[in-house]
């Protein structure tokens, strides 16, 4: 599944949580963690992005890549 910038923040702003459901998401937000306020999408500060870098992925998804 291809995300574009745009429906990531709408997946981060519907969940509102602080968990990642990809690798892909997680590598997004390890690069915004470093980028400067004008440079990240609006409304992804610095903490949430580093959290999201760092934090937990969801666990149905983990449930779903030790079945395959």
């Amino acid at each position: 599944m291809k995300l574009t910038k745009t429906r990531l923040m709408e997946i981060i702003k519907e969940e509102a949580i602080k968990e990642v459901s990809s690798e892909k998401q997680r590598r997004y937000m390890c690069a915004m963690k470093d980028k400067e306020a004008d440079e990240r999408p609006d409304g992804l500060s610095k903490a949430e992005a580093e959290e999201m870098c760092t934090g937990p992925m969801k666990e149905e998804e983990l449930e779903e890549k030790e079945n395959k």
